[in-house]
């Protein structure tokens, strides 16, 4: 054993290795040759046993009568035992058997086939049919006993093979284990002594002690690993003093990159998932004040009409606490400012927050909005919390963005679908009705006197009946081509609020704390179709004096509109025959899953109030067909 230490540790694993190697090829080849003698084996037991069957067989045939058809059987089933007999599986079988005695049951059977059986079968099938049979129902016992041994034989020889395998397996396996056990003994003198030496080296270097030194030095590759060791703890008791500072200070740095990291992947995935749902801009809020440490946080996106004011998207942890300790104190242009990163001061005497910071959103050079988080006193916003909270901003700036547009192109569909309805009305049924209208004036002019009052008042039916349908046509249509501006449904309910202010001289009041950037296209739309109608009832029943259209976001989630005049009130009969307004209404309202109340205020007016939740509230999604749908009904 110490001479092969002088040799390389791969050397001698190495040996070690090609003698295991050669003794499992050793034990794999005299296994292969054993299977391959034992191939077949049970076939030709099987074989050879069938025999008896078929001697039993031939006696019973023959037993069975002398006819035609029994010698033609006689005939076949000797051919069968002939075949069987000569079979390869059994004679390769008998040939490949260890022993003589295989092979001398096998030439009994043969022998005393020929000699003995199959000329008492030929007999029979040449018209001697009696003393054939009997000689063969006399000689079948005896026959069938040496097709036993010759059976007997073959599971003999079939035993032999498998003990002799066992044989050749044990030893094999006992020569393994032997080799593997004077192996792992050279392993642990040679290699694992060693290597505990080394590791206890290594557990020294690790605790910051350099001065331990290796005794083993041979020549083999744990000698030279212990030589390189204690060369090295040499040159690390030079430089330990400056590590440990510079692995702080690049520990610090992964740890703000990691956080950054994690943060933006978060932000990037969420957004992606859910672009419009508002728990993803609270949850993207959430995660940049755990990196900030911020208690409080709000989103707001700027309203883009002249005059408006930010609305509120996202807070937390909850709206009116925000607002209590945040915009309560504070204006819009506060948080706004000028569209860059900046801090401005909270005077609040309940809180200890002192600061704000605020974020822009920026895409492509517009500013949809802010992100603030409140900064406790004496808390320095580092450099590159700075930079992953910018990046946010503008992360949550490209997913108003995309939003927006995607928001803006599905309006332009639907509006374009309504429009060709609008034309398809206008081009069909209007010109029926023109057409009609004609017709009904021709008629009249056929009876100018009057003589037949019975006709002169269906002609007059007709006339009101084509008015009214004509009439209703038009206010679809117009409901039909109702247009969107590109500012989408906030600058609509502004200019529908001048349009009816202009047409009906009553003075209307618009109060729109609702966050409409997160309505899709459907809900803008009917949103507005509803106002059109409830303002339209103010001009033309209500007898108001002022009316006002509300809208707001409560209990965080549930969008309320509101429309109350001074009017006359509701009629307790409900609308009139031929109007449809409040029907329509309350189906829009359905279309959006929501609720639509008419009732009389206690000043006497009307109140139109709908309630729904947004989709990107998690409320029901709705499709333009519901839209088309409930404007197809009628109008009132």
């Amino acid at each position: 054993m110490a001479i092969l230490q002088r040799y390389s540790l791969r050397l001698r694993l190495g040996l070690a290795m090609a003698l295991i190697v050669a003794m499992s090829l050793m034990g794999m080849v005299s296994s292969l040759v054993i299977a391959n003698l034992t191939q077949g084996a049970a076939q030709a037991i099987n074989m050879a046993g069938s025999l008896r069957m078929q001697t039993y067989h031939l006696e019973t045939l023959m037993l069975s009568g002398d006819t035609g058809t029994t010698r033609q059987a006689v005939v076949a089933a000797d051919r069968q035992f002939q075949e069987t007999l000569d079979a390869p599986q059994l004679t390769d079988s008998v040939s490949q058997s260890f022993g003589s005695d295989t092979r001398e049951r096998y030439s009994a059977v043969s022998r005393r086939w020929q000699t003995e059986m199959e000329p008492l079968l030929l007999t029979f099938a040449q018209g001697n049919g009696s003393v054939a049979t009997e000689r063969f129902a006399a000689s079948a016992p005896a026959f069938v006993q040496v097709i036993d041994r010759l059976v007997t034989a073959l599971q003999n020889d079939t035993e032999d093979k498998t003990s002799l395998l066992r044989l050749i397996q044990g030893v094999g396996l006992f020569t393994t284990l032997v080799v593997v056990y004077l192996l792992f003994w050279a392993m642990h003198r040679g290699v694992l002594d060693p290597l505990n030496e080394l590791l206890a080296a290594a557990r020294r270097v690790s605790t910051g002690d350099f001065s331990y030194r290796l005794a083993h030095a041979g020549d083999d590759e744990l000698g030279q690993l212990g030589h390189a060791l204690n060369r090295m703890s040499e040159e690390l008791s030079k430089i330990y003093g400056q590590l440990e500072q510079r692995i702080q200070e690049r520990t610090a740095e992964l740890e703000q990159s990691n956080q950054s990291l994690e943060l933006l992947y978060n932000v990037s995935k969420r957004l992606a998932e859910a672009p419009q749902a508002v728990s993803s801009y609270r949850y993207v809020l959430q995660e940049t004040e755990r990196l900030m440490g911020s208690s409080h946080g709000v989103m707001c996106v700027a309203k883009r009409h002249p005059g408006g004011t930010a609305l509120m998207l996202a807070s937390s942890p909850d709206p009116e606490d925000a607002r209590l300790h945040f915009c309560a104190h504070s204006t819009c242009l506060d948080c706004l400012g000028d569209g860059h990163t900046h801090i401005w001061p909270l005077t609040d005497q309940k809180t200890p927050l002192t600061q704000v910071l605020s974020i822009p959103l920026l895409e492509q050079g517009l500013n949809y909005g802010t992100l603030s988080l409140t900064i406790a006193d004496g808390v320095h916003v580092q450099s590159w919390q700075m930079q992953t909270i910018e990046t946010v901003g503008r992360h949550l700036g490209v997913a108003l963005g995309v939003a927006q547009r995607a928001a803006q192109e599905r309006r332009i569909a639907l509006l374009e679908e309504r429009a060709a309805i609008a034309r398809e009305l206008h081009d069909s049924l209007a010109q029926s009705l023109s057409y009609s209208k004609i017709q009904v004036a021709r008629l009249r002019a056929c009876h100018p006197d009057g003589s037949n009052p019975r006709l002169a008042d269906i002609i007059e039916d007709l006339g009101e009946g084509l008015n009214s349908a004509y009439r209703q046509l038009r206010e679809l249509l117009t409901t039909f081509r109702l247009q969107l501006p590109e500012g989408g449904l906030e600058l609509a309910l502004l200019q529908t609020v001048d349009e009816f202010t202009a047409k009906s001289g009553i003075p209307i009041a618009l109060n729109d704390r609702l966050s409409h950037f997160l309505l899709n296209a459907n809900e803008e739309i009917n949103i507005l179709q509803i106002v059109r109608e409830a303002l339209a009832n103010v001009e033309h029943h209500a007898h108001a004096h002022r009316a006002e259209v509300a809208l707001w976001l409560e209990d965080g989630h549930a969008a309320v509109i509101r429309i109350d005049d001074d009017g006359v009130g509701p009629d307790a009969k409900g609308a009139p025959a031929g109007h449809y307004g409040l029907a329509i209404m309350r189906e829009r309202a359905q279309s959006l899953g929501g609720i639509l109340q008419v009732e009389r205020t206690k000043a006497g007016g009307t109140r139109v109030e709908l309630h729904f939740t947004p989709a990107a509230y998690g409320g029901e999604r709705q499709s333009a067909t519901g839209t088309v749908a409930a404007s197809a009904r009628g109008v009132s």
